[in-house]
């Protein structure tokens, strides 16, 4: 059953004599999560219709065919500093639904966003009824009607917004993503935002300059100060404030704590002509542990290399275009281009022809051919590489430079031997004489 017609708001005449139905300075600095109706200081402004008529609800009338309700919902001077968060719709700094009632003085300081939702406003997510004199510095994202001070509303005037929107698909606007209702007053500070959905207006939602922001009248601190924060894991590592349109280098990055497994980037790595509270933070990315080439065999790639590398590195894996002319025998030559990850060797896997895991592998470093140990896994050969080229030799066949260096020795033996021996000869020759 609709109750609406035995209501009477009665919120805005009572804003200052009301002692019940009333919330008074309270601040919130927690999260806030919920499926719907999420907000700092209160989730919704509403009737329970399935309930008994609350304490602020007063009976006039002397029939009950005739009672009126008079409805008292009031949030004055009340400050939230914590992240909402709603899975659905209607989130907001303050509330996220009001159905009725009056929001006065409040401020909304803290992140807001719905998830899969709409109605998201820095102050209320969607209204029905009156908010005045209010503020939002703050950053909002959600799907339609997103807004500064609130998402979609009623009435609203004398409100001031600084917000920035990461997210909104339709409807989105520094001081309202939509208005239903009578607004005046309103002022934002924005150098991509427009008041009301893409529309500003003089004296309505008007735009303003930071200079001019702080020369207002009994502005809130909070707008006076920007801040930028460095947090890794939820945790602040360094926070400075700074002037309007300042710019920092890399250097003022602090050093994230780190992670075994894990490799650090920054969500954000331009921080010039900033102009509104900036946080940058830490992001832990699984290392990629396996690089692989893009010539394959049999449907796998020819080589793979091990290593902790980082999202966006390959592996270039290059065959010699005349291997004979390396090595007398080698089945394959492969030149490889590892990133570097400050690793002296990296495990290399080559993937033999099917079937025949025969094979020696030679590391060419400095110029010379060296063999190295390996293991076959699977249909691969492992072994390590601290060079960037090897070869892989059939094991029934000898590399010619082992050839070589055998050839080498006895040569150089019987050349060593055909010197003692001609020496032994002269000396009998010499013992002969005497």
């Amino acid at each position: 059953m609709d109750y609406t017609d035995v209501f009477e708001d009665v919120s805005e005449e009572t804003l200052q004599s009301a002692t019940r139905g009333k919330v008074l300075e309270c601040a919130n600095y927690g999260a806030v999560t919920a499926d719907r109706n999420a907000g700092g200081i209160s989730g919704a402004m509403a009737i329970e219709y399935d309930a008994d008529p609350e304490d602020d609800l007063l009976s006039s009338g002397k029939r009950s065919t005739r009672f009126t309700y008079q409805t008292k919902a009031i949030l004055l001077d009340c400050n939230n500093y914590g992240t909402v968060q709603a899975k659905k719709s209607c989130a907001g700094g303050i509330t996220g639904r009001m159905d009725l009632g009056t929001i006065s003085g409040c401020g909304g300081w803290g992140s807001v966003e719905s998830e899969s939702g709409d109605y998201v406003g820095g102050v209320a997510g969607l209204s029905l009824s009156s908010i005045r004199a209010s503020y939002a510095k703050c950053t909002l994202s959600g799907g339609k009607y997103v807004g500064g001070i609130v998402g979609s509303g009623g009435k609203l005037s004398d409100c001031i917004s600084m917000v920035e929107i990461s997210a909104c698909t339709q409807l989105g606007g520094a001081i309202a993503g939509e208005i239903d209702g009578e607004y005046t007053g309103n002022r934002f500070v924005s150098d991509t935002l427009a008041g009301v959905d893409r529309v500003s207006l003089s004296g309505k939602a008007e735009q303003i300059s930071y200079a001019a922001l702080k020369e207002l009248e009994n502005i809130p601190e909070d707008f006076l100060h920007l801040t930028l924060r460095f947090v890794a894991d939820n945790t602040v590592l360094t926070e400075q404030e700074f002037n309007y349109g300042d710019s920092f280098s890399e250097e003022i990055y602090p050093q994230a704590p780190d992670k075994d497994g894990f490799y650090i980037h920054w969500d954000r790595t331009n921080l010039s002509d900033l102009r509104f509270d900036t946080v940058v933070t830490a992001e832990y990315e699984p290392y990629i542990t396996t690089l692989s080439s893009e010539d394959k065999r049999e449907g796998h790639p020819s080589v793979l290399a091990e290593g902790n590398f980082q999202e966006g590195v390959s592996l270039q894996a290059e065959a010699a275009d005349n291997p004979a002319s390396l090595l007398n025998g080698a089945a394959e030559v492969w030149t490889l281009t590892i990133p570097d990850v400050g690793q002296e060797s990296h495990t290399v896997r080559w993937r033999f022809p099917a079937g025949d895991a025969s094979y020696t592998i030679y590391e060419k470093k400095n110029d010379r051919w060296k063999k190295v140990s390996s293991e076959a896994v699977g249909q691969y050969l492992c072994f390590e590489l601290s060079g960037n080229q090897f070869a892989a030799v059939p094991s029934t066949q000898t590399a010619w430079w082992v050839w070589a260096a055998a050839g080498g020795g006895v040569m150089i033996l019987s050349i060593v031997l055909l010197l003692l021996g001609k020496r032994a000869k002269s000396n009998q020759h010499k013992k002969h004489i005497h």
